[in-house]
């Protein structure tokens, strides 16, 4: 096809198709954005009422005397959840009055018995009488080999009369 329009002509006809395009494009792409803003707006409209709700809400919540009582509660069991988890870890620097008694009886030789037992912060009292001193010092010898007791006390007393005698000793825990 030949063409009798003129050079500058052309040209200009070409600019105009380019122009009309770019409108076309502009105003494809403000119907877009605008569809978009017009759909959009009303649901940031009812997330904006919604997280004010929800907030309002929290905020009574916290300001409930349940919760309050709730949450001093919780701090009370971590408080004791770190006391025991403290107190479990490290074990007792004085052994329990159980196995300071079981290690007693496993040492006492025949011809010793006891009157009163007395169990105080790291340290047994024993009260008895022996039959026989060879039975009372054997009972000392096996109390003082033991490990659960580092340090024992008698008092000079206890050794003086050779049959059927009080004695009184003190074992440090």
């Amino acid at each position: 096809m030949i063409n009798l329009l003129s050079s500058t002509f052309q040209k200009t006809q070409q600019h105009r198709k380019r122009d009309h395009m770019f409108v076309a494009f502009e105003l494809f792409f403000a119907v877009i954005v605008t569809m978009g803003v017009l759909f959009l707006v009303p649901s940031f409209i009812t997330l904006h009422f919604l997280t004010n709700d929800l907030t309002h809400a929290r905020d009574i919540e916290e300001r409930s005397p349940v919760k309050q009582a709730l949450d001093g509660r919780t701090e009370m069991l971590r408080r004791i959840e770190t006391s025991a988890r403290d107190v479990l870890s490290h074990p007792p620097a004085i052994p329990l009055s159980e196995d300071a008694i079981a290690d007693v009886i496993n040492h006492i030789p025949a011809g010793v018995s006891f009157d009163a037992i007395h169990f105080a912060e790291g340290r047994l009292e024993l009260e008895g009488t022996y039959q026989h001193r060879s039975n009372f010092l054997t009972f000392v010898a096996n109390l003082e080999t033991s490990a659960i007791f580092p340090h024992l006390s008698s008092p000079l007393t206890n050794v003086l009369q050779e049959r059927d005698s009080p004695f009184r000793l003190i074992l440090s825990l």
